[in-house]
This record gives C-alpha cells, sequence and structure tokens, in this order.
C-alpha cells in the first residue's frame, strides 16, 4: 500500500511540474515594434505573424504589448496601432485565444 501511495505521489509531482508544461511564454512574442517594420519591410506576411500567435491567450498579448489603443464592436478583438498609418487587429476565439489577425491601413 505504501508503494502505490508513494508511486501515485511521484506521478503527481511529475504532471505538475512547472517545467513539464509546454505553454507559450509571452516573452518569446515578436514585439510590436518589430511586427511593424517586419509589415513594412514586406518580410513577414499576416500569415506568418498568424502562425506564431494563433493560440495564445489575449493577456498574453496585453503583457507583452501593453493595453491596445482600441477594441472592436461586434467581435471580440483587440486594436494595436503600429505606426501613424497601420495598424494590427487581433481576432480571438470564444476562449480568448487568437484566432485571425489583419494588418491594414489605419483609418485616421
Amino acid at each position: 500500500m505504501k508503494k502505490l501511495i508513494l508511486c501515485l505521489s511521484m506521478f503527481i509531482c511529475i504532471l505538475c511540474w512547472p517545467g513539464s508544461s509546454e505553454k507559450p511564454d509571452s516573452n518569446s512574442l515578436t514585439a510590436i515594434r518589430e511586427i511593424n517594420s517586419l509589415a513594412k519591410e514586406k518580410r513577414d506576411t499576416e500569415q506568418d505573424f498568424l502562425e506564431e500567435l494563433s493560440g495564445r491567450h489575449e493577456k498574453e498579448l496585453v503583457a507583452a504589448w501593453g493595453k491596445p489603443d482600441g477594441m472592436l464592436s461586434g467581435f471580440w478583438g483587440d486594436v494595436w496601432y503600429l505606426d501613424d498609418h497601420k495598424e494590427i487587429i487581433v481576432y480571438y476565439d470564444r476562449d480568448g485565444a487568437v484566432e485571425n489577425i489583419r494588418i491594414t491601413e489605419r483609418l485616421v
């Protein structure tokens, strides 16, 4: 019986071990300024950024990029200004994970 309890305890500890989670780190997100320069240079497309951001939670983006410059009406999403002319719009699914993005001209 003691061996069973010991084995179960070890199993639970391994599952709860902080390093065993593959949760993405918000520090590994591309900085908002870098997205701006990559978008200007046309080196990365919306699809490239979506691959990096897909599945990330809204709170991770806010932690990495700061408070959004705007919010969407009718959809769940946030807007960050890249510069005076461009913005990135991030759309979330019902769980708050990034579902889609658009990099567009700002309507000033």
